[in-house]
């Protein structure tokens, strides 16, 4: 393995994977490739509705993906001190087509995630990112799940098998 492909959205489960994937990484001798996916959804729905995104928007928005580099680069840091090799992008889109395309493009050998374990309705109603990779990437992926009872239910439900952290 060479390549170790880690999407981070700065939640909880975001130190678990790292964690995680650094660990594999220094085992196998492979890099870390850290991706934060921001989603453009104001200035997508301002596009389709024909309206003008207020310059107040834009200013958040470049706040947040500030925000966003710093902490990406900070969990960087973190894997780097412990002699890890890392790579951070960040790129904009939907999620789960962005992970997969970035994973293919840089030859990523395995995709770790974390699981939020939101449920059933929310994953009907909005999606799981863990599932949609799954499905999508065509290479192997790691789930690792929220750590709380209720996240490793939801996962077990999720990626429909057994698994116990207990």
């Amino acid at each position: 393995m060479k390549a170790i492909l880690v999407p981070v959205d700065f939640s909880r489960v975001t130190d678990q994977s790292t964690t995680l994937a650094g660990n594999l990484a220094i085992a196998c001798g492979a890099k870390v490739v850290l991706i934060h996916v921001a989603q453009g959804y104001l200035e997508d729905f301002a596009v389709a509705a024909d309206v003008p995104v207020p310059q107040m928007s834009r200013e958040m928005l470049a706040d947040q993906l500030k925000n966003a580099r710093e902490r990406l680069a900070a969990l960087a840091e973190e894997l780097q001190s412990r002699g890890c090799t890392v790579e951070t992008v960040m790129v904009e889109g939907p999620i789960v087509p962005k992970i997969c395309e970035e994973a293919q493009r840089r030859g990523i050998d395995m995709i770790v995630l974390g699981s939020h374990g939101h449920g059933q309705l929310h994953d009907l109603l909005m999606g799981s990112v863990s599932q949609g990779v799954i499905r999508r990437a065509g290479l192997p992926v790691l789930v690792v799940p929220s750590g709380d009872k209720e996240g490793i239910k939801a996962l077990r439900h999720e990626v429909g098998i057994r698994i116990s952290f207990e």
